[in-house]
C-alpha cells in the first residue's frame, strides 16, 4: 500500500522503479527470496 500510495498517480496501472534489496527489506525478506519470487510471479504472467 505503500508504494501504491507513492507512485499511482491515477487509473490503471503504474510502474515502480526500486532497487531489489529495498524491496526486499520493505518486505522483510532476503535479497534473494524476492528475487526467485519475482521470477515465479514473471513465469505465471
Amino acid at each position: 500500500m505503500h508504494l501504491r500510495n507513492k507512485y499511482h498517480q491515477g487509473a490503471g496501472q503504474y510502474k515502480v522503479n526500486i532497487a531489489r534489496d529495498e524491496l526486499a527489506s520493505l518486505a522483510g525478506t532476503a535479497t534473494e527470496s524476492l528475487i526467485r519470487t519475482l521470477g515465479e510471479f514473471k513465469q505465471e504472467n
